[in-house]
């Protein structure tokens, strides 16, 4: 009998995620003024590790297939925008030594601007 966990676990693992990305982030302006840098980021690995134990448990109940399913969704964005990135050094290359028609039919070919595939701020 599917959970509620399981039931919306693509939704639930994505907030969860988004949680642990804002937690990490090292964004300098998103600390009280009264507050310096170092110490709010040692607050935010602090409410991270506290927050470590709750979403392990939820993770849990969404099921192992689920969180595999998700994890799985991150390593190919990331390996896409990997791809991304060395796709449009290759192109660059090309045009710089004059090969601009064998590059513009690489980009052609490849349908969607390079651009677009190493799109970091596209969130899970």
């Amino acid at each position: 009998m599917p959970t509620i966990a399981t039931t919306f676990s693509e939704g639930i693992i994505e907030a969860i995620h988004r949680e642990e990305a804002e937690l990490r982030s090292e964004n300098l302006y998103n600390y009280p003024y009264q507050q310096s840098w170092e110490g709010a980021r040692e607050e935010r690995k602090v409410r991270l590790r506290e927050r470590e134990p709750v979403h392990a448990l939820v993770r849990q109940w969404c099921g192992q297939e689920a969180v595999e399913r998700f994890d799985e969704l991150i390593a190919l964005r990331n390996e896409v925008v990997r791809l991304g990135k060395l796709l449009d050094r290759a192109v660059e290359a090309l045009r710089k030594r004059g090969a601009t028609a064998t590059a513009a039919t690489i980009e052609s070919d490849l349908g969607v601007p390079t651009a677009m595939l190493m799109d970091r701020d596209r969130h899970i």
